[in-house]
Order: structure tokens, then C-alpha cells, then sequence
């Protein structure tokens, strides 16, 4: 594991124990990144050195890599600190934490980090937040559900299930059932209203 691998499953890592679907940011030789793109609050601050210290508990390097920051850096640092007292010191001092702030310099703020992965870095984030696009995208999409529902009404296919629109639209079939309409009540409400 000399060059950088992406994404990649943390049973892939850590194997023989059962991880479920954990999935790692990034890896480096020995070191593991976990990017943490818009922390809002101190539990999510929290969270993340909880899943940096988990790595570094099974003789792995964590890098947790902190990136847009929505609480003031002040707080940010004071929880921290705070937090990493909590910890025992020999995960404490496995620990390494970066801000990364887009085109600026990238300045480890805790620990020690390499040059060589400090410049991965960029990558990693680049990465990242492209996968959270992607992930945005899934789900319930109102318009796609429109879309595709008017395609079938022009070319006058019929009525369709929930199930093969879901898979059409590609959200599962609980979360389409969850919002969809009956469109039979709303036409028999028009109807008696007018």
C-alpha cells in the first residue's frame, strides 16, 4: 500500500473482523484519512476523533482531515483540545489533524503529517466532495418522478406500479411509496370542488 488507493472498504484494511459496509477515505502506505467536509457542531467534531481514534486503536495512522469548518475556529480548537483529553495518551499522540482550506496553504494543526501526505491531500478532497455530489443526487427526486410519470402519460403506457417507477427513477421502492401522491384522491378532491 505504497501509492494512494481512494475509497476504500475498511475490511480491506482491517481483515477478519466483520466492519459492515466502513469504508475509509483514503490510504497511504500506513496512513488513513478521514475527511470531514463541513463540521456544523461540536457532536460532529466529536464523532470524527472518536473514528480517527478507532484507527489509530488498531496500530494504523489516522490523518483526520477537517475542511470547510461551520463553527468559528476558536470553538473548534477549544472543543478539540477538550476532547482530546478525554483520550488516552498514547491514541492522543497517534492522532494527526489537518485544516484544509481550499488554495491556501494546507497546515497540520495537530500531530505529525508528511509532506508526502500533506500533498495528497488536495486529491483526497477533490475526491471527497465529488463522491458527496454524487450521494446528493440519490433519493427522492420530485422532478425525476415527474418527469418520467409525464414521459408515461404522452406515450400512453398505462398505469404504473410504484415499484417499476421507483426503479425507473432510482429510489427504492419505501421511499417513493413514502412520498408519493394518490392521485386519485386529488382528482376526486378537484372534482368536488368544482
Amino acid at each position: 500500500m505504497s501509492d494512494l488507493q481512494l475509497d476504500i472498504p475498511l475490511q480491506s484494511i482491517i481483515p477478519g473482523e466483520d466492519h459492515g459496509k466502513a469504508r475509509i477515505d483514503a490510504v497511504l502506505g500506513n496512513s488513513v484519512f478521514v475527511f470531514k467536509a463541513g463540521i456544523r457542531n461540536v457532536r460532529d467534531l466529536h464523532a470524527a476523533v472518536i473514528e480517527a481514534s478507532f484507527l489509530a486503536v488498531l496500530d494504523l495512522k489516522p490523518i483526520l482531515v477537517f475542511s470547510r469548518l461551520q463553527i468559528s475556529e476558536k470553538r473548534f480548537f477549544h472543543e478539540l483540545d477538550r476532547t482530546l483529553l478525554l483520550l488516552d495518551e498514547k491514541i492522543r499522540k497517534a492522532l494527526n489533524i489537518v485544516i484544509y482550506r481550499h488554495e491556501q496553504q494546507i497546515k497540520p494543526s495537530y500531530g505529525k503529517v508528511s509532506g508526502l501526505e500533506i500533498s495528497h491531500i488536495p486529491e483526497i478532497a477533490q475526491h471527497h466532495i465529488g463522491r458527496q455530489h454524487a450521494r446528493k443526487r440519490r433519493g427522492f427526486a420530485f422532478d425525476d418522478t415527474l418527469s418520467v410519470l409525464l414521459i408515461h402519460w404522452f406515450r400512453q403506457s398505462g398505469p404504473r406500479s410504484l415499484k417499476s417507477l421507483g426503479s425507473e427513477i432510482g429510489i427504492s421502492y419505501p421511499t417513493l411509496a413514502k412520498h408519493s401522491i394518490d392521485w386519485r384522491d386529488t382528482s376526486s378532491a378537484a372534482r368536488t370542488a368544482a
